[in-house]
């Protein structure tokens, strides 16, 4: 009975997360509460003794605090670049007059910036330079759409370009250099099929720049900038090299990349005297709501392991799905309705890696899947709802006209995943 209140609990939670576009509730708040409130419950409405709670606890305790550490300091030289303006010397480069040529040089930017920066804050970057060219509403949804599928696409290859890769990467489900060379091609095939069907649709679209389109404004100087920003991202690229030399958890490395980071922009941007640029007051730009929603879920998806719930799941679907890859395939697409960050924690707390080692097929398809299944819906990904809020795009308007190619693209990534494992492995 105890077990049954657990899950239709955490159920309940899971409903306000998903809907939290139509509910105006943070989902980090939700989480942070469904999270303390399962473990609050677990002495009472289970047989568990309170010092198996304790033990299991810190247990997970030490896990979650390697992923939020790492996220962290991910964040925080994403943030330094930023008000650095080293992302923009990258945008303010983009000179072209011709639509579908825009199309391409966007989706190339977030899909190789996505791997480096992650794919809600290349979601971001690029939908800030989008909106300045002076373009009609239609033209933005269709650029703003290619760019959800480009930044989810290219999170997917990277250890370190979304949450979830970066979960399975911190969990040791899968290594760096497998992910990169197993998914790179997948990934920028399911960006290409329907970045084809787009530039086809819109070949006789005309653009028209916005000739005050002068981002880099203030007193830093271009080298100040541009020197930033290759520390923060040799940091970023160093983060699998370290873990792989030493042998010590990810956020080791990040931490030291941030530390690096964030001395250089102090030395070439925060001492001089006639910027406006307060290093300090960047770093509290990252988004603690991100945070403490992974920080819920990761709790929360704890304590239902803890009393055996999620092995029992993953029973009953090993025995309902003979076959993973259609299982992975299938979460994938779930992954656009429900949360990606829960499914994958979910799905690593229901198989062992005795049974499923490192880089087997589940974990780097499920890579592939969680990441670009996001870009089936608009509300799919943290890339696609921090696009939908700031460019205004509606959801059945994306329902109708990206999907259908989203879909297209995620289903040949997977057709191009398989012909690898078949014939190159």
């Amino acid at each position: 009975m105890g077990e049954i209140t657990l899950v239709v609990l955490f159920v309940f939670f899971y409903c306000l997360i998903i809907f939290e576009h139509l509910i105006k509730i943070n989902k980090g708040a939700v989480a942070i509460l469904a999270g303390s409130m399962l473990w609050m419950l677990l002495p009472f409405i289970t047989t568990l003794s309170s010092d198996f709670i304790h033990q299991k606890l810190f247990h997970h305790l030490v896990e979650i605090a390697s992923i939020i550490f790492f996220l962290k300091g991910a964040m925080s030289i994403v943030e330094i670049i930023d008000s650095c303006h080293g992302i923009s010397l990258i945008t303010d480069k983009i000179k072209t007059r011709n639509f579908v040529s825009l199309m391409w040089i966007i989706s190339a930017i977030a899909f190789f910036l996505s791997p480096v920066l992650d794919n809600l804050t290349t979601a971001i970057v690029m939908i800030s330079f989008i909106r300045k060219i002076n373009l009609k509403s239609m033209e933005v949804k269709i650029l703003a759409s290619i760019v959800i599928i480009a930044a989810n696409a290219g999170g997917a290859w990277s250890p370190i370009g979304d949450v979830t890769t970066t979960m399975l990467w911190i969990t040791d489900r899968i290594s760096s250099v497998h992910v990169v060379k197993m998914l790179f091609l997948p990934s920028i095939v399911s960006l290409l099929a329907p970045l084809i069907v787009f530039s086809i649709r819109y070949r006789k679209t005309p653009l028209t720049l916005n000739e005050a389109h002068t981002p880099h404004t203030d007193s830093i100087s271009r080298r100040a900038s541009a020197i930033v920003l290759l520390t923060g991202v040799v940091s970023l690229i160093l983060v699998p090299v370290i873990k792989q030399l030493t042998g010590l958890p990810p956020f080791v490395g990040i931490f030291f990349g941030f530390g690096i980071t964030w001395i250089i922009s102090e030395v070439f941007v925060g001492r001089k005297q006639d910027n406006t640029i307060n290093i300090s007051d960047a770093l509290q730009k990252v988004d603690l709501s991100n945070l403490y929603f992974f920080i819920g879920i990761l709790l929360s998806v704890a304590a239902l392991e803890s009393t055996g719930i999620l092995r029992g799941a993953a029973t009953t679907l090993s025995h309902s799905f003979t076959n993973m890859n259609i299982f992975v395939t299938i979460l994938g697409i779930l992954s656009a309705i429900i949360d990606n960050v829960p499914l994958v924690a979910g799905t690593i707390s229901m198989y062992d890696t005795a049974t499923y080692p490192m880089d087997h097929t589940l974990w780097t398809l499920l890579a592939f899947a969680a990441g670009t299944g996001g870009s089936l819906l608009i509300i799919g990904s943290a890339a696609g709802i921090a696009i939908m809020n700031i460019a205004k795009i509606d959801f059945f308007w994306y329902l109708k006209c990206v999907t259908p190619l989203a879909l297209f693209g995620y289903f040949i990534g997977i057709a191009v995943y398989l012909l690898q494992m078949r014939f190159f492995v």
